[in-house]
C-alpha cells in the first residue's frame, strides 16, 4: 500500500506544445473537483493522476481523428 501511494505522488514532466491564435493559453485539467492550470509551451511537473487524464485525452483524439478520416483505427497504439 505505502508503494501504491508513493506511486500517486510523484510528479511526471509533460510539455503541452503551444497554443495556436485562437487556443487558450492554458489546459485545465480536472481530477476529483480539482483544477489544474497547465501553461501550454513550458516544461512543467504534474502529478500522476493529472498526467494519466492528459494521456488519455491524447488517446480519445487519436482514436477519434482516425475513425474521421476513415482510417483503421483498430490498430491504433494506445
Amino acid at each position: 500500500m505505502a508503494e501504491k501511494n508513493r506511486l500517486n505522488g510523484m510528479k511526471i514532466p509533460v510539455m503541452i506544445p503551444r497554443a495556436g491564435a485562437s487556443e487558450d493559453p492554458y489546459v485545465l485539467v480536472g481530477v476529483n473537483g480539482v483544477l489544474t492550470q497547465i501553461p501550454r509551451g513550458k516544461p512543467v511537473m504534474v502529478s500522476r493522476k493529472v498526467y494519466e487524464i492528459l494521456r488519455r485525452s491524447d488517446s480519445a483524439k487519436e482514436v477519434s481523428e482516425a475513425f474521421l478520416s476513415g482510417n483503421n483505427y483498430a490498430n491504433l497504439k494506445l
